[in-house]
């Protein structure tokens, strides 16, 4: 299935790791995510030399990126590769059960004000 567009969660505002990231950093990061939806493997990256031509950047960025994320735990080093931490549970269909719910409590959020 072919994807146009990935979740980005208000709660990233609150992340620490997210939000401790330098600028160009929380740019790949965010980069990183839209690439992962276009490979689609749940969260696994591209090789680097991929990454590096598509971002267009060098390997060495990605690297030093990818390394530092690692650090802060929002990529892991697998033996398949570079794979963003929870992106296929946090890119996962929302059921009607949670979708309802969501809506309930934004309506109920929008009384109160």
């Amino acid at each position: 299935m072919a994807y146009a567009w990935i979740k980005l969660f208000i709660s990233s505002i609150d992340n620490y790791e997210v939000e401790m990231l330098p600028d160009r950093m929380f740019k790949l990061f965010i980069q990183l995510q839209l690439v992962a939806r276009k490979y689609n493997h749940d969260g696994l990256l591209e090789p680097v030399p991929d990454l590096a031509c598509r971002l267009r950047t060098s390997e060495e960025e990605i690297l030093d990126a990818l390394r530092t994320m690692r650090e802060t735990g929002l990529v892991a080093e697998t033996p398949d590769g570079w794979l963003i931490v929870n992106f296929a549970s946090e890119q996962a269909a929302m059921g009607g059960t949670d979708r309802v719910q969501q809506f309930r409590q934004r309506k109920q959020a929008l009384k109160a004000d």
